[in-house]
């Protein structure tokens, strides 16, 4: 994986003619994330919670700069916060955590908790596009600040075979992955033991697609044992630039799952940030209340983070 030297202006996004506008009845609260670029343009968040801080922190956050849709941008990110609202860099900044290649990009991120080695993990989809396929990558660090070298976790062959938004749980000391075909949503799983990470043969999530395709996506376990979704639902002659936020919870060993639901909207405003497309979300739990993260499009393609809280995930609100 070889990085090229890019230009900082590629990537920047001039923050005046952004839109803020939102209706707090039916979007979120938008965040102000600023990224290595100097923008808050930023895509795919995933977020852990820790009731004592970890490393001086209860919120961690992995994300990717997108300013207005721009691929060499895309790069794996972190921040920090201990509300869940106001986010920083770390002091030593360490973004991004790695660069994009000469010919391709890094997207979808997740960042995974191993409470067992208390450890950081920061998973994405790296795109190659000469020869073209899907890499599954990963950085580990036991502080947030210094991280060891890319691995490739999934080395991915044919794009018809590709892996998209990775989304890890680790359990019983192995890890677990959700990924979508761009279609629909599988498991596949994999021990820790394995140093070249064998994988188990993938197999379909059974959650009912209601003429849905499914893009991106996030996933827990809650306390009952079943596994809880949220998913960027296409509705048929839709886009990825055109979906909502739909939310479905199941098990695996029965393989029944609930038929999804939308819990997040696009705005009928026009000048709201959300109007255009909800974009990859990201579900925790906190006090027995839901956190949905999410990224939103706007009418003039600029892309924002934003939050909505609810004691369900049916009855989400602006903070």
């Amino acid at each position: 994986m070889t990085a090229f030297i890019w230009m900082l202006s590629s990537c920047s996004s001039d923050d005046s003619d952004l839109l803020s506008d939102n209706d707090s009845n039916k979007s979120g609260l938008l965040l102000n994330v600023k990224n290595y670029l100097g923008n808050s343009e930023n895509i795919h968040p995933k977020v852990l919670y820790f009731e004592t801080p970890w490393n001086g922190y209860k919120y961690w956050m992995s994300y990717s700069p997108y300013p207005k849709g721009k691929t060499e941008c895309e790069n794996p990110c972190i921040a920090v916060s201990n509300d869940g609202i106001n986010w920083t860099s770390l002091g030593k900044d360490i973004n991004p955590l790695f660069r994009e290649f000469k010919s391709g990009y890094n997207s979808d991120p997740h960042l995974v908790y191993r409470e067992d080695k208390d450890i950081i993990e920061c998973w994405w989809r790296a795109f190659i596009e000469v020869p073209e396929k899907d890499l599954i990558c990963r950085r580990v660090s036991k502080d947030g600040i210094n991280w060891e070298e890319t691995e490739v976790v999934v080395p991915s062959g044919k794009t018809q075979e590709r892996r998209l938004s990775p989304a890890v749980i680790v359990e019983d000391g192995n890890y677990v992955m959700f990924f979508s075909d761009s279609n629909s949503i599988y498991e596949t799983h994999c021990s820790v033991m394995s140093k070249e990470f064998k994988w188990s043969e993938p197999k379909v999530v059974p959650i009912p697609k209601k003429n849905l395709r499914f893009w991106h996506h996030d996933v827990i376990r809650n306390d009952d044992g079943e596994l809880e979704f949220i998913i960027n639902g296409l509705a048929p002659g839709e886009t990825n630039n055109s979906s909502d936020l739909y939310y479905s919870k199941g098990n695996m060993s029965q393989g029944v799952f609930t038929e999804p639901v939308k819990i997040i909207s696009r705005s009928s405003d026009p000048k709201a940030f959300d109007h255009r497309s909800i974009y990859r979300g990201s579900i925790l739990k906190v006090d027995n209340k839901y956190l949905i993260y999410y990224s939103a499009i706007d009418e003039k393609w600029h892309r924002h983070l934003a939050i909505m809280i609810g004691e369900t995930p049916f009855n989400l609100k602006h903070p």
